[in-house]
């Protein structure tokens, strides 16, 4: 097996895990504020419940701040993670691509730069 697909699997794996971690954060994030609001009358929002003195052993400072900001850090490292995988299967189609027009030299001098390490001369 190739380096690339072991690669794409590895982000696709990745993928996986975050969405499903991304759809826990928000329903577990929706239940608590739906908990809150349904329990206390008073108050309207998540928002205002974190201003709120909360019973002794709980303290509701920056609960919704927190959990929001963590659910869309997230959905951004997500987005991030479906780009660097594009990139890869892109850059492994160009490259097939290039093989099969028989120009290998022409890739192999292109990521030179890049992956070349120096001999160690003894």
């Amino acid at each position: 097996m190739q380096i690339w697909m072991i690669f794409v699997d590895f982000c696709g794996l990745l993928l996986f895990f975050l969405m499903v971690s991304g759809c826990i954060l928000k329903i577990g994030r929706d239940s608590l504020c739906f908990s809150v609001l349904h329990n206390t009358p008073s108050i309207t929002s998540c928002e205002d419940a974190e201003n709120k003195t909360w019973a002794h052993p709980y303290t509701g400072n920056r609960f919704y701040t927190g959990l929001y900001s963590t659910e869309r850090s997230m959905w951004v490292s997500f987005f991030f993670w479906v780009l660097i995988t594009a990139v890869v299967v892109i850059q492994r189609r160009q490259s097939s691509r290039l093989k099969v027009w028989g120009d290998d030299e022409w890739s192999r001098a292109e990521t030179e730069p890049f992956l070349h390490r120096p001999s160690r001369q003894r």
